[in-house]
Formats: structure tokens, sequence, C-alpha cells
């Protein structure tokens, strides 16, 4: 269970996608409340270095 970085909900989110990043694990979540998209990255060892990132945050819209 993750919790969303964009409205702080913390339960089931739909896995979008999985893949392998420099030796992390990242996941690709849709929130179930708020319907925004995160990362989530776990290192390779599995401690506790895990974080989310925010995903279209800041992003110009077209024509700025």
């Amino acid at each position: 269970m993750v919790r969303c970085p964009h409205c702080g909900f913390e339960g089931e989110s739909k896995l979008l996608k999985t893949w392998k990043y420099a030796g992390w694990d990242v996941y690709f979540y849709e929130c179930s409340k708020c319907g925004k998209r995160f990362r989530w990255q776990v290192d390779p060892s599995g401690v506790k270095k895990s974080y989310a990132m925010r995903v279209g945050v800041g992003a110009r819209k077209k024509g700025e």
C-alpha cells in the first residue's frame, strides 16, 4: 500500500506499470481517490529509502 503524494490517500491504488532503473524498482500508480499519477521507487536493498515522485507537477501547458 502506497500513499499518494498529491492527496495523501493511503489505500489500494491502481498499478499501471513496473520497471527497473539503475537497480531501483519503479512502480507507476494512479490514485484511486484523486486519479492523479505518481511513481514509487524502492532501492535495491529494500531498505526504507523508498520515495514517491509526483508526475506532471509544474508541467507547462501548451502555449505558455
